[in-house]
């Protein structure tokens, strides 16, 4: 103990930081090559995700489109909607503007059917 210089605790310090850089180097580029790979392996899983994402909303766009059309034809002929249905067809009509960010013929038949008194 006696023959221990603050030169050698420097040296054994840089050894010690010299190993921990090259694991800290080492770790990394593993770490971005196994980023790399996975993101190849699962390109055809991401790409199958986001194609079903798109028809699901396609689904919702067209069944949303459907329903207010045929509400908007039914109060046009003379229907009357009692008040849940009214309730229904401003939810859909909401989602249809606000969610889905839609604004078509739509808009200007709810404006006519309101100005006629009808909705």
């Amino acid at each position: 103990m006696e023959s221990i210089t603050l030169g050698d605790i420097s040296n054994v310090l840089a050894f010690i930081a010299g190993i921990l850089a090259a694991g800290g180097s080492i770790a990394g580029f593993m770490s971005r090559r196994f980023g790399k790979v996975m993101k190849e392996e699962l390109k055809p899983l991401n790409d199958k995700i986001d194609g079903l994402a798109n028809q699901v909303n396609q689904v919702d766009i067209d069944n949303t489109k459907n329903y207010l059309q045929q509400t908007i034809s039914a109060v046009s002929e003379g229907a009357k909607l009692d008040t849940a249905a009214r309730e229904r067809f401003y939810e859909n009509y909401d989602h249809y503007t606000n969610d889905l960010n839609l604004n078509s013929w739509v808009h200007k038949e709810v404006e006519r059917l309101e100005k006629e008194g009808k909705l």
